[in-house]
């Protein structure tokens, strides 16, 4: 009696409106820093900025850092080379679409891009200056 083998392959697609992240999932304990009440988390580190935003990098997986608005909606997000410094950083859209690049440095100094190559951004620190030098937001992290 002969024997048949098949060999079957696929892909699996993945996309953030499949992720789990699309909405904070721990919003109720990462708004306590958008409004200034600090606390400590031992799973990730939540980042406030000036326009009221946040952003939230979960340890386990220090290649993404999720972008919400104050209500805990995701506007964007980003995507690291590597965990080391310098490393090329992705910034998009929900929906899959590059909006910047970047390099960062080190911890406290990364540069950002349009598409087109124009800079954005200069971040040092706490402080985002654009093109011209003049600080355009702030951030504060807790951790």
């Amino acid at each position: 009696m002969p024997v048949y083998s098949q060999i079957i392959t696929g892909e699996v697609e993945y996309n953030i409106t499949n992720s789990g992240y699309l909405t904070d999932n721990n919003y109720n304990e990462n708004s306590k820093c958008i409004y200034g009440k600090t606390t400590e988390f031992k799973n990730r580190i939540v980042v406030k900025f000036s326009d009221n935003t946040y952003g939230v990098k979960y340890l386990e997986n220090p290649f993404y850092c999720w972008y919400y608005s104050p209500k805990g909606n995701l506007i964007s997000y980003t995507k690291r080379a590597n965990t080391g410094f310098p490393s090329e950083v992705k910034k998009y859209k929900p929906t899959g679409e590059m909006i910047m690049y970047g390099i960062q440095l080190s911890e406290n100094e990364s540069y950002w891009y349009k598409p087109d190559g124009k800079l954005i951004a200069h971040w040092i620190n706490n402080n985002c200056y654009n093109s011209e030098g003049v600080i355009i937001m702030k951030r504060a992290i807790e951790e």
